[in-house]
This record gives C-alpha cells, sequence and structure tokens, in this order.
C-alpha cells in the first residue's frame, strides 16, 4: 500500500521559521540577503528554491542546502502526483 503524505511548499516552512523567531520582515531580509523584491515573491511562493536560495535559506535558518532543495523537489513532485489524478 502507498503510503500518502501531504507536501508543503518550502515558503510556507519559512513562514513558519519566521513567526516562530518573531522576525519582522527586515530581519528576514538581512538573514537571508533577499531585496525586499526576492523577499515578497518567496514568501508568496513565486520564487523557487534553487542552489543559490537554498545557501541563503540554510545559512539564515540551518538545515544543509541539500535540505532545502530536497523540499522543493518533494513539493514539485508532490505538486505533479496531483495533476496526473
Amino acid at each position: 500500500m502507498k503510503m500518502k503524505f501531504q507536501v508543503f511548499p518550502p515558503h510556507e516552512f519559512v513562514m513558519d521559521e519566521i513567526e516562530a523567531r518573531e522576525w519582522s520582515r527586515p530581519q528576514f531580509m538581512a538573514m537571508t540577503g533577499f531585496s525586499f523584491h526576492e523577499s515578497q515573491m518567496f514568501l508568496a511562493g513565486g520564487l523557487r528554491v534553487d542552489l543559490k536560495v537554498a545557501k541563503r535559506l540554510a545559512r539564515a535558518f540551518g538545515g544543509s542546502v541539500e535540505l532545502w532543495l530536497r523540499l522543493q523537489r518533494s513539493h514539485d513532485a508532490g505538486v505533479q502526483e496531483k495533476r496526473k489524478r
């Protein structure tokens, strides 16, 4: 039996972390090196986690670069699976 699980987009994990750490938008931008536009795009789900973004997120939140890339790949695979149904 195939186990099903819900996969969340990486920006949702980040939003939860920002809230837990009580960071402001400027603090998030300082920790990640994102511009205002990049932070806005990312938090809205419009900026994918590529190598550059993964390095920034790993530096700001911890975890490895590979972890952040895997989160994006898992989300992408979940979206593709839903489309097939």
